[in-house]
């Protein structure tokens, strides 16, 4: 949803002391990294994630992701996609 009101002013991002981090590698551990991102981006105003794709090409003519990284305002999530 875009916003079309005044745009907000930055926001700091927490030290990594502060910020949990999650390692997601069984499909348990991914339904509940997804409804607490969902719970997490539906508590904010802003409603930001971050994602990130780490790709390996190696023996590979088109490569294939191995890791994905989600980030809200206060968690982190590594996927482990292999």
């Amino acid at each position: 949803q875009v916003s079309k009101g005044a745009p907000e002013e930055p926001q700091l991002y927490k030290s990594l002391q502060k910020t949990p981090c999650y390692f997601v590698d069984t499909p348990d551990a991914f339904v509940d990294a997804i409804k607490e991102i969902e719970a997490d981006v539906e508590s904010t105003s802003s409603a930001e994630l971050a994602i990130d794709l780490e790709a390996h090409s190696k023996r590979s003519f088109q490569g294939f992701t191995c890791l994905i990284q989600l980030s809200t305002r206060s968690k982190d999530f590594i996927f482990d996609t292999l």
